[in-house]
């Protein structure tokens, strides 16, 4: 990155010398912004930085970043399972036990990757793992160890809940990818609130 800025700033004096420099010129994004102060030129892109989400290991946030991104539901139907009940398409997942499942209306055609699968979430304030195949609309939870939920409850899928956070950024790592792709590919059809809080 230090030799693709050095090769941009040099070509700017070049045309600055010429009396050809355009009048904005930019080469930081979020990554650059953090790492490197030089990059900031007229201005920047900082993009990911935007949701309080680093660009990667090499250039983490300042410690008051906070993620500005969140995404939630809540649970559409629990209902009672014998052991040996198979949930969802293809019977992949099997009761082991008698067993509460979840239902929340979030699936694939929301931005829920079915392969590798999207793990937990977020039920008052524990985790619940993600059972069966996750379905275009609709997916699965094993909320057995979780006392009292019920139709109506909040799901976390990205963000806090309780004394418990599911970030980006382990989404990513269970996804074999990046925050980038996980936050990008959360689908128009999911409704967005926008909250405006100064602290």
């Amino acid at each position: 990155a230090e030799a693709q800025l050095a090769r941009f700033t040099g070509l700017l004096r070049e045309l600055e010398a010429a009396g050809l420099r355009p009048p904005c010129a930019h080469a930081a994004n979020s990554a650059a912004l953090l790492r490197l102060p030089a990059a900031r030129l007229d201005m920047a892109r900082p993009g990911i930085a935007c949701y309080g989400l680093a660009p990667s290991a090499a250039a983490p946030l300042p410690p008051d970043f906070r993620a500005a991104l969140s995404f939630h539901t809540e649970v559409a139907q629990v209902k009672e399972l014998p052991a040996g009940a198979p949930v969802s398409y293809g019977g992949t997942w099997v009761a082991t036990r008698h067993s509460r499942i979840a239902t929340i209306p979030v699936g694939y055609a929301d931005g829920l990757r079915r392969a590798p699968p999207w793990r937990e979430v977020l039920v008052r304030g524990r985790r619940a793992p993600i059972v069966g195949r996750i379905c275009m609309d609709y997916a699965m939870l094993d909320v057995t160890d979780i006392p009292g939920v019920r139709r109506g409850d909040p799901v976390t899928l990205i963000g806090q809940q309780g004394d418990d956070t599911i970030s980006a950024d382990e989404v990513a790592g269970w996804l074999g990818t990046i925050s980038y792709e996980v936050v990008a590919t959360i689908l128009p059809r999911v409704p967005r609130t926008v909250e405006e809080r100064l602290e």
